[in-house]
């Protein structure tokens, strides 16, 4: 068999498979698989374009400096607690990753006890997204991460 038939048979495969029945069947499926695969790929696609250049554009990369940042002890503390555990979590993140306020989100807490709340923050440092467990404590000047 030469390659010229060959290539000719391998041609000619689909239109055998649309002869019968469960040939057309495996076809029809095919065709909306890569249909779907193509659909979903492009949202996905235009989804995350936006988000990475406005990352990128911020100016968070010039200000956070090199190398892992320091950890501070807590909160900086003017003599009072904050308002509530998410407010504490938040201004603890904020000060470990050296950056605004407006670029750490708290995503959960889960309460531990009345004293207890665990929270779960994500920082926008740069390209990166960092993520961190801190658990607030609620004292007598409010709540505070110790």
């Amino acid at each position: 068999m030469t390659g010229t038939v060959l290539a000719l048979r391998v041609l000619a495969l689909p239109a055998r498979l649309l002869a019968t029945a469960p040939g057309r069947r495996a076809l029809a499926a095919l065709a909306v698989a890569c249909t779907g695969w193509v659909l979903i790929g492009a949202l996905f696609a235009h989804v995350e374009a936006p988000l990475a250049a406005g990352v990128a554009a911020g100016p968070v990369a010039q200000a956070r400096p090199h190398g892992p940042p320091a950890r501070p002890e807590a909160a900086p503390r003017s003599g009072q607690g904050a308002a509530s555990p998410a407010r504490a979590a938040l201004a603890w993140a904020a000060a470990r990753h050296h950056v605004p306020r407006a670029r750490v989100r708290v995503l959960q807490q889960q309460r531990l006890d009345a004293r207890t709340v665990r929270v779960l923050v994500m920082v926008e440092a740069g390209r990166r997204l960092d993520t961190a467990i801190v658990t607030a404590r609620r004292g007598p000047a409010g709540w505070a991460v110790r």
